[in-house]
């Protein structure tokens, strides 16, 4: 018999059995709702991370395409317009093309504005992309030539005028690349072929693209001097390590007065012969519009080297002053080219504090009679501007030669995802392993293979068609490989261990 004790007891035990379950159920949805928090405060995370990372991507600079970007040219001689693609198969089968006429002269040139009459095109800094690649169709009727290229960045004294004389501009980058040739080292005529550069060291902004072609024959004529070319494409740099500024002492004029002393204006100089200058105080402004102030400067003209810096204990002091650095760069360092005897460098930072010497006892490698590249780490991150001092006063007899004063530094958010390099393959070319040790071995249908350092020297060259090519003798990093085949020149990176 059930008393109502029981009944009560029952109650009880099933009213505390309910409120359990409900317990359990909003304990469940408590857990419920804090994974989904979890999951968002994840997902926001990993989309920050990134949103730091700056992925390095190729940026396409000009084409011709149907709401792409028309290039335009501030040049008065010769022309380039938008015009039907002659050929449009294998690897260009866009409608349009660029259609440039070489009118006169062996070395006319195109000038293409590029990201100023082009304000579509990205900014490409060339610190963070070192090298490019565009294509080409030769017409069977057009003489035989090099293409001349040419990027440069704004001259100090720019202005505002988008159309400004091209003696404005910086040359960073000069290169004269022939024809694309066939297996049988035939000219590839009516069809396109691409062709590729690189190894180039500059710390500016491309502002300008110059396109040329030199014919070999003398005797112009409009339908035997034209060529087709499209999609110029620059490759980002494979390194988090960036140009920030490269001073090589090139000439290049700001105009074409008769000779004032303006170190800006272009000079030719002959093997062995040696130059100076007084410089204009206020006046005289080098790579990237930094002031050079000195009371007198001295050159000397070397073969492979052009123009290199002198300094001796007779000469005056050099100071490069507030030198623009990216200042989101870290672990700066100096990078120079010497010979012969060690000059005195000093440096500092946003134009403020003491002058620290650099030591060139430390380097490791002696100062002597070759050319010798000696890098410095600066102790410095995340600065403004870099003065650099430079001396020879303590020099007690003869020259130091100077040359391609460069500062680097390390941009952390710069994304290059070198850490799984795949096997190359362009085309029908296949080369492994990626990265190699001893051997390359390289499969497909080529008539030869050039690899080049990062410096841009070639350092292999075989033509030989042979299946591996030994890099055992060369030291560890990247390295740029060239492989002609009959689609043309095809370039691609690996790495050495």
């Amino acid at each position: 018999m059930i008393t109502r004790n029981t009944c009560s007891a029952i109650a009880g035990q099933v009213l505390r059995i309910i409120i359990q379950f409900f317990l359990i159920i909003n304990f469940l949805n408590y857990i419920k709702k804090m994974k989904k928090l979890f999951s968002f405060v994840s997902c926001f995370v990993l989309v920050t991370s990134i949103a730091v990372a700056e992925k390095a991507q190729p940026i396409v600079a000009l084409n011709f395409e149907e709401g792409g970007i028309d290039i335009q040219s501030s040049s008065p001689g010769d022309k380039c317009v938008a015009s039907r693609n002659p050929g449009a198969s294998g690897i260009n089968t866009s409608p349009r093309s660029g259609k440039y006429t070489h009118k006169s002269g062996m070395w006319t040139s195109e000038e293409h504005q590029v990201g100023r009459l082009n304000p579509n095109v990205p900014t490409i800094h060339l610190g963070y992309y070192d090298s490019f690649e565009y294509k080409v169709y030769v017409p069977s009727t057009t003489n035989n030539g090099d293409f001349m290229i040419v990027l440069c960045s704004d001259g100090p004294d720019r202005g505002t005028d988008p159309n400004v004389e091209r003696e404005n501009w910086e040359v960073q980058y000069t290169t004269y690349p022939s024809i694309p040739e066939d297996e049988n080292y035939n000219s590839l005529r009516d069809t396109w072929a691409k062709v590729e550069r690189g190894g180039y060291v500059s710390g500016r902004e491309l502002g300008m693209f110059q396109f040329g072609f030199r014919r070999g024959e003398a005797a112009p004529d409009p339908e035997k001097e034209i060529v087709y070319f499209d999609d110029l494409i620059f490759r980002p740099r494979q390194s988090n390590k960036i140009c920030t500024y490269k001073e090589s002492f090139f000439f290049y004029g700001k105009d074409n007065s008769s000779w004032t002393g303006n170190p800006n204006q272009e000079v030719t100089m002959y093997p062995g012969t040696a130059w100076s200058v007084a410089l204009q105080t206020g006046k005289d402004r080098w790579v990237g519009g930094v002031e050079l102030k000195t009371n007198s400067i001295e050159f000397e003209w070397v073969s492979g080297k052009d123009h290199v810096l002198v300094l001796a204990s007779d000469l005056d002091d050099i100071l490069l002053e507030g030198i623009p650095v990216l200042s989101k760069l870290k672990n700066l360092s100096l990078a120079v080219d010497v010979k012969t005897k060690a000059p005195k460098i000093e440096y500092r930072a946003n134009g403020t504090g003491d002058w620290t010497a650099i030591d060139f006892s430390k380097s490791g490698t002696a100062v002597g009679g070759t050319w010798n590249t000696f890098e410095f780490d600066l102790g410095l991150s995340n600065v403004n501007t870099i003065d650099l001092r430079l001396s020879g006063k303590e020099i007690s007899s003869g020259v130091s030669n100077i040359d391609n004063i460069t500062i680097w530094g390390t941009d952390e958010e710069w994304d290059w995802s070198t850490a799984s390099v795949p096997n190359v393959s362009v085309s029908s070319i296949n080369m492994y392993p990626n990265p190699v040790t001893d051997i390359l071995k390289v499969d497909g249908d080529f008539h030869q293979i050039d690899i080049y350092d990062i410096q841009g020297k070639l350092v292999v060259s075989d033509s030989g068609k042979r299946s591996e090519i030994n890099v055992s003798h060369l030291p560890g990093g990247m390295y740029v490989t060239k492989v002609h085949t009959v689609e043309g020149v095809f370039s691609s990176k690996i790495f050495k261990k």
